[in-house]
């Protein structure tokens, strides 16, 4: 279910992310008249593509040095993976919430921000909890690492709506 969630989100995020980032890059050149609106936006959408597969050598750098969660193997951390990697998907989900919510609302007020360090920093901002040691306790969790999370999710599953 939880891997369902992440690709729903990774998809929006994608999204977000699209109109966001187009809307950066090619402000400039539609408002110079360098380009028509459409070719513009066209050129954009391709880039960003290409761009995609070009390399993933900064994707790597932020998963083996900044927030470690992968080995230099490219072998998720062992503890990650415990549950069934579910540890995984959750730093990978609120990571994507965190960089829609930042391109949501940077959108909105029509600032300029980059896409992929509010991705990144969504990243960091969801493992900063497991640098600093925190662990959730109680009934069921065992002190994981996303106990918390997966005790909240145990008692909403339980609600009547």
């Amino acid at each position: 279910m939880i891997l369902i969630l992440v690709v729903v989100v990774a998809l929006s995020f994608d999204f977000t992310n699209g109109f966001h980032d187009t809307a950066n890059a090619m402000a400039t050149s539609i408002a110079t008249h360098a380009l028509p609106p459409k070719t513009a936006v066209t050129l954009s959408a391709v880039l960003n593509l290409v761009g995609a597969f070009l390399s993933v050598q900064v994707a790597l750098t932020v998963t083996n040095s900044v927030v470690r969660i992968q080995q230099a193997d490219g072998a998720p951390s062992p503890d990650l993976v415990r549950d069934g990697g579910e540890g995984l998907l959750v730093i990978v989900l609120t990571g994507l919430v965190g960089a829609i919510v930042w391109n949501l609302l940077t959108w909105r007020l029509g600032l300029p921000s980059s896409s992929s360090h509010a991705l990144f920093g969504g990243l960091i901002g969801a493992t900063v909890p497991g640098w600093a040691g925190a662990r959730c306790t109680g009934p069921g969790t065992a002190g994981s690492r996303t106990g918390c999370w997966a005790r909240w999710r145990s008692r909403r599953s339980r609600r009547r709506w």
